[in-house]
């Protein structure tokens, strides 16, 4: 079946380091870098993955800015629409210093303000059972300084 990964996960938090490690030969779909995000960025990236499904990639990684249920959903309509088998990694912060680490690591710097509103996003989320969802914690209890 073809295969679909979404990566939802805070900037600094080591999603493209994530998808370069693991994801080889995958058919990659980016947000691209975290300055500037905007509506036309979004929009942007959700175009190219559409333009993936629409070329029948077998195989392919987007890695965007998809905290909430709202901003995934079109994600996993369009991946059910094409018959693609999709699964959620999330890339998860326990705590507001591991936010804060996160908001440190990312490069291009992202204001602190944006990051915090987008852990909210994702600690408030109700996912449907169906999807599949990964949470992954990339800091180790107490490295989050």
């Amino acid at each position: 079946m073809k295969k679909i990964i979404l990566i939802s996960g805070l900037p600094g938090t080591g999603t493209s380091n994530y998808i370069n490690n693991n994801y080889e030969g995958y058919h990659s779909v980016s947000i691209g870098s975290n300055d500037v995000l905007n509506a036309k960025k979004i929009a942007n990236c959700f175009a190219r993955y559409l333009s993936a499904l629409e070329l029948k990639k077998d195989k392919i990684v987007v890695n965007a800015p998809l905290f909430s249920r709202e901003e995934i959903n079109p994600y996993m309509v369009a991946a059910q629409s094409f018959n693609y088998g999709a699964e959620i990694i999330s890339f998860c912060c326990r705590t507001i210093d591991e936010v804060k680490t996160a908001c440190a690591n990312s490069r291009p710097a992202v204001p602190m303000e944006y990051c915090l509103l987008q852990h909210k996003k994702m600690l408030s989320r109700e996912l449907p059972s169906w999807w599949k969802n990964t949470n992954i914690y990339p800091f180790k209890v107490g490295d989050g300084k």
